[in-house]
């Protein structure tokens, strides 16, 4: 689950005042990161996906 980004506000900074423009283009993809907090381990294991956005 993704929260509180406002993707059509970043898209807007970027250039892309249609949010519909931008999944048109192959430039745009999303980098969405997964942290998982394992509380008492040394280290917080992390996945990594590169998406792209897609008409709905």
């Amino acid at each position: 689950m993704v929260s509180e980004v406002d993707l059509a506000g970043i898209l807007a900074r970027n250039g892309f005042s249609d949010p519909n423009a931008a999944t048109r283009d192959p430039r745009v993809r999303l980098v969405v990161k997964c942290i998982a907090d394992v509380k008492g381990s040394p280290f917080d294991p992390s996945a990594e996906v590169t998406v792209r956005l897609a008409p709905t």
